[in-house]
C-alpha cells in the first residue's frame, strides 16, 4: 500500500508538503514474520518551485508605428506573503525590435510597480498584430509572465 498526500502546509503560508507512506509486502518465514513500513516527508514552497506570485500586465498604446519608438507600460503586483527582492522585467520581442530590460524595485505584499519601456519597432516591420511576452525575474531564477499583442501600423 502506498499513499501520497499533497497539501498546503498549516505552518508555512504559500508552501506545500507531500507525505508518502508505503507498506511493502510482508515476508514470512517459519520462525518469524516481519512487515516494514517506510515513511518519507518533503516540504517545499513557491521559492523552491521557482515561481513567484506576481501577475504581469502589459499596457501599450493603441498602436506602435513602424520605424518609431513608443512607450509601453508593464505593471508587476506582488501577491506573495513576503517581500520580494528587486528584480527585472524584460520584453520578448520579434527579431529587429528592441527594448531594454528595466529594474523592478523590491515589492511588499500587495504592492505594485509600473515600469516604462521604450519599444523600438523596425522601419521594415509589417503592419498587423505581433505577440510579445513580458518576463518578470526575481532572485535570478523565479519568473512570472504577461502576454500581449501589439498592433503595428505604418507611419
Amino acid at each position: 500500500m502506498t499513499a501520497t498526500r499533497w497539501a498546503r502546509s498549516p505552518t508555512r503560508a504559500r508552501s506545500w508538503e507531500t507525505r508518502t507512506i508505503a507498506k511493502p509486502s510482508s515476508s514470512r518465514s517459519r520462525t518469524s514474520s516481519s512487515t516494514t513500513w517506510a515513511c518519507t516527508y518533503s516540504s517545499f514552497d513557491l521559492q523552491w518551485l521557482g515561481g513567484v506570485c506576481a501577475p504581469v500586465t502589459v499596457t501599450s498604446p493603441g498602436s506602435l508605428p513602424a520605424g518609431r519608438t513608443t512607450t509601453v507600460t508593464v505593471r508587476v503586483v506582488s501577491q506573495n506573503d513576503v517581500r520580494l527582492p528587486a528584480g527585472t522585467v524584460s520584453l520578448d520581442l520579434p527579431d529587429g525590435w528592441s527594448a531594454p530590460a528595466v529594474d523592478v524595485p523590491a515589492l511588499n505584499p500587495g504592492q505594485g510597480a509600473n515600469m516604462k519601456f521604450p519599444v523600438t519597432v523596425p522601419a521594415n516591420a509589417s503592419a498587423g498584430d505581433v505577440r510579445a511576452t513580458a518576463t518578470y525575474e526575481v532572485r535570478g531564477r523565479q519568473h512570472s509572465y504577461g502576454d500581449t499583442t501589439f498592433t503595428v501600423t505604418q507611419p
